[in-house]
């Protein structure tokens, strides 16, 4: 995953966010690969795609993150859109993107996410019955400012979510001013429950059942789009480094049991890499 400085813009990332790429990398790689044979047109999305490459602020190492890699595995999707608020990424990105030896249809689309939706919807390509199309979208926000509607326009398309949701570094950690702020709609709208507030004051838990309830509404709002309930022990929890805080949670919603056969051994792949620290 290393690599070198190339003159363009580096965000800085921690080193918890490796396990986060390995496992982004394992999973898209697996479904292209296994898309290729029945499907001609396969389109990837990047979500708060970043720039590409980042250096790892522990340790100072430069490493490739989700939205380079995805270009350069063995099976390529056949469209890729990458969606980023920061100029800065964008341009680091297409930059980086531009210098690759192969080439590929990429679209960029710079602004807020939840903003930009018109933009990738006009970037997803035509498809047919004859020309089909499956996508995978790959959510990756730094804190709760994804609005559920997102999820819910791009679940139009047949579309797999791989999603970060910040639970444990963002909400949980500020669970008391999201209580206390009432104008503050994100967790309503990351979770598509406008009532959680009272729903929460009611059950009178322990702000340690806060990540199981928010991950079991999130969960209950992706089934009415028709997607499989993911149980809890699907989703890749993220812990700081050799702290055993929990981050975040990384997330696989597919429409068809075959895309939790991917995850699964997405998982188990991954779990193999990190004991071994490849």
């Amino acid at each position: 995953m290393a690599t070198v400085e190339d003159g363009h813009f580096l965000p800085k990332i921690k080193t918890h966010s490796l396990e986060k790429i390995r496992r982004h990398n394992l999973y898209a790689a697996l479904f292209a690969k296994a898309m290729s044979r029945k499907w001609p047109q396969r389109l990837y999305i990047g979500l708060y795609s970043g720039a590409g490459k980042a250096v790892v602020e522990d340790t100072g190492e430069i490493v490739e993150t989700s939205a380079l890699a995805v270009l350069k595995q063995e099976t390529p999707f056949t469209k890729y859109i990458f969606v980023d608020a920061d100029e800065r990424c964008l341009d680091a990105l297409r930059a980086r993107v531009d210098a690759l030896e192969q080439k590929h249809d990429v679209s960029f689309v710079q602004g807020d996410v939840n903003n930009s939706l018109d933009s990738i919807i006009r970037d997803i390509p035509l498809f047919s019955r004859e020309n089909g199309l499956i996508s995978l979208c790959f959510i990756d926000p730094f804190r709760a400012d994804l609005r559920f509607d997102v999820i819910r326009r791009l679940s139009q398309f047949r579309m797999d979510f791989l999603i970060m949701l910040p639970l444990g570094y963002d909400l949980r950690r500020n669970l008391t001013r999201y209580l206390e702020d009432e104008s503050d709609g994100r967790v309503a709208g990351l979770i598509d429950e406008p009532n959680w507030r009272d729903e929460w004051r009611g059950q009178r838990r322990s702000r340690r059942h806060f990540v199981p309830y928010l991950l079991q509404k999130f969960d209950s709002a992706m089934t009415t789009l028709g997607y499989r309930a993911t149980p809890l022990r699907g989703a890749a929890n993220v812990k700081v480094t050799g702290m055993g805080v929990f981050l975040y949670a990384l997330v696989l919603y597919s429409r068809h049991p075959l895309g939790e056969e991917f995850w699964q051994t997405t998982l188990d792949s991954a779990d193999k890499q990190l004991q071994m620290k490849l």
